[in-house]
């Protein structure tokens, strides 16, 4: 990695306060903006955007770079801040780092010439990722549910890397684990991994057994007529990204507990979370000056 790079993290939650300490931590030189309301350590400053992107030549933003694809997310900013405001500001000589970001951010930077790389393409930081995502759920579940894990008859839906490492914890703890997926491949999968596993349209008719349904899917998938069928102490649990896949207006509407659980490394494990950014940024750099 050059040791002429200058970092700059804007905005995001704790996950990228505990990667700038593990950045400098390993000798970069970095600055923030976008946390004014953040109690950040005496030797990270937090400075206005224009000043942290003006002498950056690798600018780091937060995943989700945005939750609307309009506004930066920015948790720790007292100011709404627009993607558009940013992208004028960001240096023509810089690397940008974002997780999940919006096309049009991508198309804009890169018409200037800018690279953009998505870190949550990362194979090994997407696995970790959804491990400590699958950790925080089990947190959830001996938190708020009014029973134990062990017995517990739940469903997932999905069968991607966050829905296998759900399922595979709540079986270890000893609960009753059904998936519900659309493809045959993941069904099949589910199936080999000693999973029941159902057509998601199944969902409508055995949901009123569950006490627990676990979406990771992000598209409506659980919609009213799903949640009518199911059990009034069934607790929901959404996991998903935006557009979500369980009606939430339908949940509350009918006196459901839904939990909202999106970016649980950010709430759970943001330290762990915020090393691993920072060690995928490292390696990419480091690789790609070899």
């Amino acid at each position: 990695m050059n040791h002429n790079t200058i970092f700059a993290v804007i905005g995001g939650d704790s996950r990228q306060i505990h990667m700038a300490k593990q950045l400098q931590k390993d000798g970069c030189r970095v600055s923030m903006s976008a946390f004014d309301l953040a109690q950040l350590p005496p030797f990270l400053q937090n400075k206005p955007l224009a000043e942290a992107l003006s002498v950056a030549n690798v600018v780091i933003f937060p995943l989700p770079l945005s939750r609307d694809a309009k506004l930066l997310n920015a948790s720790f900013s007292k100011e709404s801040i627009s993607l558009h405001s940013v992208i004028q500001l960001i240096r023509p000589d810089s690397l940008v780092f974002c997780g999940m970001p919006p096309a049009f951010f991508e198309k804009t930077l890169g018409a200037h010439d800018i690279r953009v790389i998505d870190y949550f393409k990362d194979e090994e930081l997407t696995l970790q990722n959804a491990l400590l995502t699958a950790e925080g759920v089990i947190g959830i579940l001996t938190d708020r549910l009014p029973c134990t894990v062990f017995g517990l008859r739940c469903a997932v839906t999905g069968y991607g890397r966050v829905a296998k490492y759900t399922a595979r914890a709540l079986q270890a703890l000893g609960a009753d684990v059904t998936i519900f997926a659309r493809s045959n491949e993941a069904l099949t999968t589910a199936k080999c991994d000693r999973f029941k596993a159902f057509p998601l349209q199944n969902l409508q008719q055995q949901i009123n057994d569950l006490q627990c349904v676990i979406n990771t899917v992000p598209a409506l998938v659980i919609d009213e007529k799903s949640i009518l069928q199911s059990d009034p102490d069934c607790v929901f649990i959404e996991v998903a990204s935006v557009p979500f896949g369980i009606d939430q207006t339908a949940a509350h509407k009918h006196g459901r507990t839904l939990i909202k659980a999106v970016s649980l490394p950010g709430k759970t494990a943001p330290k762990t979370a915020g090393e691993i950014i920072a060690k995928t940024i490292e390696n990419y750099l480091t690789e790609g000056s070899s």
